[in-house]
């Protein structure tokens, strides 16, 4: 081995050391963040709430609702029929033959199938469902911080219903109403722990040349009866 060999292969375990040295140097500064994060209390607060407390729970999501677009059923449990109020709604809002309503809401087929002309299936798989003017469902929860629907899945409610009918309306209870996000994640685990969708009203977009243009993804109208 001559002279000019010996020096490279000192300069390459030379390297070699300071490299070693620089991986321990640095090992030993990660095993010591990691001491002082175990020492850390990273507990997450049982109740946070990042939003301001919200009165008027019901007035704050119709607000929000109609905001982004959604449409109200005008309904006063103490007042009229239920029936009625649905059946009336959709002969003046809609121009529909066929209704696609899911098993979980069966109880309004009859008086559904009294509107002129159309036609009602309570089918989880119906055939050709991208036909369907109008699926009726229900829903896990409303947030009011936002006027957003939580629709979570189950053997009575087909995934599609809310997502491929032109029109879609929801029928569920004043007390599904929710203030803040966080209240309806510590629900919606329970209420559908298979997961769930987000829908904040009608489908939109304004991807191609800034115009907005309702429908391209989902329900043109989306609309909600609460009891």
């Amino acid at each position: 081995m001559d002279r000019q060999e010996c020096l490279s292969y000192a300069e390459m375990q030379q390297d070699c050391k300071e490299n070693m040295d620089a991986k321990t140097e640095t090992l030993m500064k990660i095993q010591s963040a990691l001491r002082s994060i175990d020492a850390m209390d990273t507990r997450i607060p049982e109740h946070t709430r990042w939003g301001l407390p919200i009165e008027g729970v019901e007035q704050r999501f119709w607000f929000e609702w109609q905001r982004n677009g959604g449409e109200q059923i005008a309904f006063d449990n103490s007042q009229g029929d239920v029936n009625s109020a649905l059946v009336a709604y959709i002969t003046a809002s809609f121009d529909v033959k066929r209704i696609w309503l899911a098993p979980e809401l069966a109880e309004f087929s009859e008086p559904l199938a009294q509107i002129p002309g159309s036609l009602v299936s309570i089918q989880m798989e119906p055939e050709n469902p991208g036909l369907f003017d109008l699926g009726i469902c229900s829903c896990e929860l409303f947030l009011a911080e936002t006027g957003t629907i939580a629709q979570g899945w189950h053997n009575q409610r087909p995934r599609a219903i809310s997502l491929l009918p032109p029109n879609v309306i929801f029928i569920a209870k004043r007390t599904q109403i929710v203030a803040h996000l966080e209240d309806a994640l510590e629900q919606l685990p329970i209420l559908s722990p298979n997961g769930w969708v987000w829908i904040g009203g009608p489908s939109r977009t304004a991807d191609i040349e800034k115009v907005l243009v309702k429908g391209i993804h989902g329900p043109k109208r989306t609309a909600i009866l609460l009891l």
